[in-house]
């Protein structure tokens, strides 16, 4: 997490890790996987990259500083601010301890979005993911 010096990681595993976990399940059941209880072919690690994004945009940003054009010279002042959590979910599946598939989702959320959202979110970005699995020749 990269977002404030207060971000709680262990909190937001307890929030966002039964999801992601239900979701993955979900879906290697749909593409006919099954959990082993040990010694799997295949394995699943996931990653959650949390951050905030922002971008501005400034009065004259887009025209050139020259006399050609015949626009006085003026200070810049933002003009567009946007600030959003952004988020990425990675999904790594392993087997003998070497990656063999990789899916990545982003996504951004406003930061007053609600709990139902976000696992929304989690789901389908989970779902999205593994319907790129397995990849074609």
């Amino acid at each position: 997490m990269a977002r404030t010096q207060t971000d709680n990681p262990e909190a937001m595993t307890k929030i966002a890790e039964p999801p992601i976990v239900d979701a993955v399940v979900i879906e290697m059941t749909r593409l006919k996987l099954q959990q082993a209880p040990s010694d799997p072919d295949l394995a699943v690690h996931y990653y959650l990259l949390l951050t905030t994004n922002q971008s501005a945009q400034t009065i004259g940003q887009f025209i050139p500083s020259t006399m050609a054009w015949g626009l006085p010279l003026f200070p810049q002042a933002t003009q567009s601010l946007k600030v959003l959590n952004q988020g990425s979910l990675v999904l790594d599946l392993s087997a003998k301890g070497r990656v063999v598939w990789r899916g990545v989702a982003q996504a951004q959320l406003k930061p007053d979005t609600d709990v139902k959202k976000r696992e929304a979110l989690l789901r389908e970005g989970v779902r999205d993911l593994l319907k790129r699995y397995p990849p074609k020749p």
